[in-house]
């Protein structure tokens, strides 16, 4: 645009403005927004108005040259935006942004006015964005909210005032109003007159995003290019926020070089462009992340290779089309490829039509006119219905969906997004369409439709067409070398003074890694036990166990303080190898008493949790067992399970099963992914200082909402593969980068909007035969303030634990630990072990107020304590929820461990009783403001404080099970810092010693087989031993048990089945039967339901396929003692009820003799 300048005697007032001009930062944010909303935007660019005069005012050029004088004097300055406000003109509101520091501006006017003798109206500095009729309330409101997000994006961008400047309309240019003067302020002479391009490229450099000054140096595309289109859905209703993270990784999985995406709105915009899964692929783009977009609803283009572009509005200026030019791969003619994203009016009747036709015709026939021999393709979301066969685009156009035909991208039926849209027909539809120009240089190679999987993001999936470029016989080529992208290097973290060294060191002072003698025991474990409960002398039989190990012994990460994880798996059902393995176990320890059995000990047997598990002791190490029934698995193809693919038919387990299994299942996919050893052994060393970190600051424990071990390998293993991803050489990569990006990556992390998977390669993981992705993850934003999700499927997220208070308290620690590593501080400093003072020392001092749980047991029994203590503890987690919802201002920070008052502790250090107490302190929100923190105490209700305390103490004291009020004090209140200074003193506080006086282990009870083995036509577990291993069972026993086992075969040979009178199978039991008895469990997943008690919603029932095969979702984990019936659907006969004790299927219970 041609801005001539005039010679200031030749100036005239009327129709001349003196402004000032923005700096290009900020036109690049508004002129956009401008465009649509601001009438005059076409003639104006961007401004503040000093004055413009609409008359002729006397002796003008002496005026400026006044004026000029003035202002030379004024040094220049900047200033800020602060504000938003609107004025009324007939018939609409005018929308601005304001300033309020404008004494600097008010100085500017003042030579102004005084000059052309000017006494109207006082200045009020202001940018106009927009205007809103008066009659369209809810326009008027649009525009408000959208002014305030464009003074939330330039609000931190200071306006360098160095000229005034004169515009002065063009009545031969349509209005426009041009430059034709400039007043410099003192020492400048650089023009202020500098105009950002209405639609620039923004570009990704690797570290931000930026606006590109001049069109970009145009990439010719490679000969075969990929082109996507995608409506992400925008509905109030269902809110983008929480399919944002799904949005993204479908995205991502689209395998495009160019997508354009409809319905983006400013929320989403931020998310998208935030994400390293887009950038990293998709470097260049309409928008800038920071930019206010002018709808409701908003085309984007992300691209990996450069273009320019341009609007054109097809159907008013809220429905706008993109044009965006690439250079083709070669050829002199057809030199451009011009893609068209679009986004037609919705609806499906003859009105819609209407408008959609018109909408096409005006978008064909400027591809038609504007670009008549370059390439064309239009995408986007047509919203053509199947049933009008005609569209404008024909006659120039193939539809990429005739050429190569697709599945439907709209589908009601298949869709519960689409399902809760749709307005018309259900029917299926080709709705997101890609057209390409007829005779051109470029051929449809395939169609796929991708974002279609079980729980999909969108009402529309999202179509790629591939295309390849023609290459005409009388086109000559012009080279143009297509590089083979090489994986780039990540660059590793600064880490300043911190050493691997300093790592180890610190292991050794604190004694944190195992000795010698404990790695030679750990060592031991699996063999020892695998003698025990499968030893290699009783291979005659058809029973097959093997013991595997998992958890942070198999991986190398424990510490002296782990336990050794095992997995057994085995052909029999749970409960008969738990039988087998306490039977074992038993007969092992009366070997012992002779001298001739190995030391294992069984510690306690806890059979009432969702997993079944075995505490033990081998040669002095802890060991927890659980098991996984997998008949299927555990013979030959057991050496096959790391390199068996995820749907493989030998993982259709029962999810609870599946879930055991995974354990092992995940420790593999680590040792696979965590490679060269380099990268394995920096990982070790990385999980164990961070394992020393999280420890000694109170953030480890699962059961609190806290990061267990694995939930740190899982978020250690996403960290090192970001720095080294496969594929890609990192010799250099050191544990101290790992421990630093840790804490960089996770300090940051947006744990409520953002799930942590493991691997980021599998975020989704692409099939890119069927562009179908993995299941995702349908997150519950109200009870799942973390995600973490598991590596196989099932997938689920395993910090289900987690509450606001403990991702609160782990946010901030992990920002401390990242600022002090950035600040250099000592590996000790960041785990608080520089100083005398112990951790929990520090944690007193930090809180003034404390929740005080106080817990006493003097009841004698040593395993009704440990109960006690357990189901407590158990109790914490829901406690943290409830003080949450009551006073969300508020944190409270437990501290994951038992105190005790230093003078209640005899002279030894030991304790006679139970007598300890749990502490919360309180704190404001890191989000909470101020203002709000210092009058945080005022605003919380103290009152429902209390009341909450008050009732969670009473639901604690009634229940009988748990609490008795003969053995057992459970108090619950607020305490002041002050009040535990003066009743006990804080450095009194230390960690509770007591210890049992058994030292942890269960009582051995030979007749504690509470759940009956089953019967011998049970398919897979004792059917399949012969006698003469049931003979070798009973040898096992002690006598009395051998008497009793024989009477019991005895009878069993002579009826069908003798219950003991009035004992009911276990849910468990009846679940295993109809699933893996070959008569009954052939079809038992489609012919039975099951019955169970939601918390809140009384009985609810779903199929028994549903409960085993799907993917575990909340449901998924419903304890089975919440199980109340199974159903047969054919007729609806309830086959077992734990509630009448009807038992069909057994025959237990009241229904002896009666059997399915």
């Amino acid at each position: 645009m041609d801005h001539p300048t005039v010679n200031v005697a030749n100036l005239t007032a009327n129709r001349t403005a003196l402004v000032l001009i923005p700096p290009k930062e900020f036109a690049e944010r508004l002129n956009q927004f401008r465009l649509v909303h601001d009438k005059s935007s076409p003639r104006w660019t961007a401004h503040i108005t000093l004055h413009f005069s609409f008359t002729e005012v006397p002796y003008f050029p002496q005026a400026v040259a006044a004026i000029e004088r003035e202002i030379s004097q004024i040094e220049p300055f900047s200033f800020t935006f602060d504000g938003t406000g609107s004025f009324a003109l007939s018939g609409y509101d005018n929308v601005h942004l304001t300033v309020s520091d404008d004494a600097n501006i008010q100085r500017i006017w003042s030579v102004i006015a005084k000059a052309l003798n000017y006494s109207g109206r006082p200045l009020t500095p202001h940018l106009t964005v927009g205007q809103a009729s008066h009659g369209n309330p809810e326009a008027m409101a649009s525009l408000r909210r959208k002014a305030q997000r464009l003074l939330d994006s330039v609000s931190a961008l200071e306006w360098p005032v160095r000229s005034v400047v004169f515009l002065k309309k063009d009545g031969d240019d349509e209005g426009m109003m041009k430059r034709c003067h400039e007043i410099y302020l003192a020492g400048e002479s650089r023009t202020s007159f500098v105009l950002a391009p209405s639609y620039p490229t923004v570009l990704h450099d690797s570290t931000a995003w930026n606006f590109c000054d001049s069109p970009p140096i145009m990439e010719a595309l490679p000969s075969s290019v990929k082109i996507a289109t995608y409506n992400i859905l925008y509905d109030y209703l269902l809110p983008t926020s929480k399919r944002l993270p799904s949005i993204i990784h479908t995205i991502a999985s689209s395998n495009s070089d160019i997508i354009c995406l409809q319905e983006v709105t400013d929320e989403s915009l931020s998310s998208i462009l935030s994400s390293p899964l887009i950038f990293s692929r998709f470097p260049f783009s309409t928008r800038h992340p920071s930019v206010v977009l002018e709808n409701e609803r908003n085309i984007l283009l992300l691209s990996r290779f450069p273009f320019s572009w341009s609007k054109l509005d097809i159907g008013g200026k809220h429905k706008p089309a993109i044009l965006a030019s690439f250079l083709n791969p070669y050829g002199p003619q057809n030199r451009k490829l011009v893609l068209a994203a679009t986004h037609l009016t919705a609806g499906r009747t003859g009105s819609y039509i209407v408008q959609k036709t018109t909408e096409l015709e005006a978008l064909v026939n400027h591809m038609y006119e504007s670009y008549p021999d370059d390439n064309w393709v239009l995408a986007g979301d047509m919203n053509w219905p199947e049933s009008a066969r005609v569209t404008p685009a024909d006659d120039l156009f193939e539809d990429a969906g005739l050429v190569v035909p697709h599945a439907p991208t709209y589908d009601p039926s298949t869709n519960s997004l689409a399902a809760a849209t749709v307005r018309e027909s259900t029917e299926p539809q080709r709705f997101d369409r890609v057209y390409v120009k007829r005779n051109g240089g470029w051929d449809v190679a395939s169609t796929h439709v991708f974002g279609n999987g079980d729980d999909p993001p969108s009402d529309h999936y999202g179509l790629t067409v591939v295309l390849q470029r023609r290459l005409p016989a009388t086109e000559t080529v012009v080279s143009v070398p297509e590089s083979t992208p090489h994986p780039r290097r990540p660059l590793l973290p600064s880490t300043g003074d911190l050493t691997d060294t300093e790592l180890v060191d610190l292991f050794t002072k604190q004694s944190w890694l195992p000795s010698a003698e404990q790695e030679r025991k750990m060592a031991t474990v699996v063999e020892t036990l695998s003698s025990i409960i499968c030893p290699s002398n009783h291979a005659s039989n058809n029973v097959q166990i093997r013991i595997e190990r998992v958890g942070s012994y198999a991986l190398g990460v424990h510490t002296a303080h782990s336990d050794v994880d095992c997995l057994a798996v085995g052909n029999v059902s749970s409960s008969t190898f738990w039988d087998l393995a306490r039977s074992r176990i038993r007969q092992n320890a009366m070997l012992r008493k002779r001298g001739r059995g190995v030391d294992v000990r069984l510690r306690r047997f806890v059979k009432d949790a969702i997993v079944q598990r075995m505490d033990l002791e081998v040669e002095g190490v802890r060991v927890d067992m659980q098991y996984c029934p997998a008949k299927n698995l555990v013979g030959e193809e057991w050496k096959n399970i790391g390199s068996l693919p995820s749907d493989s038919p030998l993982f259709l387990l029962p999810s609870s099963s599946l879930v055991t299994l995974n354990a092992y299942r995940d420790v593999l996919t680590i040792l696979k992914v965590l490679q060269p050893p380099s990268v394995f052994s920096a990982f070790r060393t990385a999980h164990r200082a961070i394992k020393l970190f999280l420890t000694t600051q109170g953030l480890s424990g699962a059961r609190f909402g806290f990061l267990g071990g694995f939930h740190l390998t899982l978020l250690l293993t996403r960290v090192t593969l970001t720095l080294a991803p496969s594929g890609v050489e990192t010799p250099e990569l050191k544990a101290r980068h790992l421990v630093r990006q840790f804490f960089a990556t996770y300090a940051k992390w947006d744990w409520e909007r953002d799930a942590v998977w493991p691997i980021p390669s599998r975020e989704p993981e692409l099939d890119s035969a069927t562009a179908t992705t993995l299941k995702g993850y349908r997150r519950s934003s109200t009870k799942e303030p973390m995600v973490v999700l598991s590596i196989e499927r099932p997938l689920s997220n395993l910090t289900f634990h987690a509450s606001r208070n403990s991702v609160e308290v782990m946010k901030r620690a992990f920002e401390r630990a990242d600022d002090m590593l950035e600040k250099g501080r000592s590996w000790a400093a960041v785990c608080g072990l520089d100083r005398e003072e112990a951790p929990h020392q520090m944690f007193l001092k930090q809180h003034k107020i404390f929740i005080k749980l106080d817990v006493q047991f003097w009841g004698g029994s040593n395993l009704k304590g440990r109960a006690v203590v357990g189901w407590l503890e158990s109790r914490i987690v829901s406690l943290l929820v409830q003080l949450h919802n009551v006073a969300p201002s508020l944190n409270a920070r437990f501290w994951p461990v038992r105190f005790a008052d230093a003078g209640t502790v005899n002279a030894d250090g030991s304790a006679r009783d139970l007598n300890g107490f749990y502490l919360f302190g309180l704190s404001p929100f890191s989000s909470v403001s101020l203002s709000q923190s210092r009058n945080a105490a005022a605003e919380i209700d103290l009152a429902a404080l209390s009341h909450c305390l008050r009732t969670f103490e009473t639901e604690l004291q009634s229940n009988d099970k748990f609490y008795d009020s003969q053995s057992t004090y459970i108090s619950l209140g607020l305490v002041k810092r002050g009040n535990l200074e003066k009743d006990m003193g804080l450095d009194n506080i230390i960690l509770d010693p007591f210890t049992w006086s058994d030292d942890g282990f269960d009582p051995i009870d030979d007749d504690e087989d509470d759940e009956e083995v089953e019967e011998e036509n049970s398919n897979d577990d004792l059917e399949s031993e012969p006698p003469l291993s049931r003979n070798r069972e009973y040898q096992l026993l002690s006598a009395s048990q051998r008497k009793k086992a024989i009477a019991a075969s005895k009878a069993n040979r002579s009826t069908t089945h003798t219950p003991a009178p009035g004992k009911l199978r276990t849910s468990a039991d009846v679940m295993n039967r109809l699933l893996w008895d070959p008569i009954i469990g052939r079809h038992a997943g489609d012919e039975y339901a099951v019955g169970y008690e939601d918390r809140f919603l009384g009985i609810k029932e779903s199929m028994l396929r549903d409960w085993v095969m799907k993917e575990v979702e909340h449901e998924s984990f419903i304890p089975q003692h919440r199980i109340v019936y199974f159903k047969r659907v054919a007729d609806g006969e309830i086959v077992w009820d734990k509630r009448k004790k009807i038992d069909m299927v057994f025959g237990s219970g009241l229904s002896a003799g009666n059997r399915v």
